[in-house]
């Protein structure tokens, strides 16, 4: 029997909720506190392999002083607030990336990384 996958929208609300958690400084035990779970159950959704139930994921950003539509990956949302953590354009590409073999992850690191810089450079000229 095949192991059941995570969807990518579980990863992606999980991706979030994480960015958001870490972004304020807070552990997954303190979330779990706050909301009623074990830090094992907060792991889980962080991963996507548990799905968060709407009335959790409302909890949830309480908990982490946001609103649930900032930890939603929807394609057409109002602009989400600087409070959200990562882009939805970033969260797409961490789990592509996690998806290549080890050899690739560091071709594609380092092509973003180049790209990356390279955007800073003709910033900083311009300016």
């Amino acid at each position: 029997m095949m192991k059941k996958q995570p969807k990518p929208d579980d990863i992606l609300i999980g991706m979030k909720i994480r960015a958001r958690r870490v972004a304020i400084g807070m552990s997954q035990e303190k979330l779990g506190e706050a909301v009623g779970v074990t830090f094992q159950q907060i792991q889980k959704y962080e991963k996507g392999t548990n799905r968060v139930g709407g009335s959790r994921l409302m909890q949830i950003a309480a908990a982490l002083k946001t609103t649930a539509p900032n930890l939603m990956p929807l394609e057409n949302a109002e602009p989400v607030t600087e409070d959200a953590g990562p882009s939805v354009y970033a969260i797409r590409l961490a789990i592509q990336i996690e998806n290549l073999p080890d050899k690739h992850r560091a071709v594609v690191s380092d092509l973003v990384r180049v790209l990356s810089n390279e955007v800073t450079a003709t910033a900083a000229a311009a300016a």
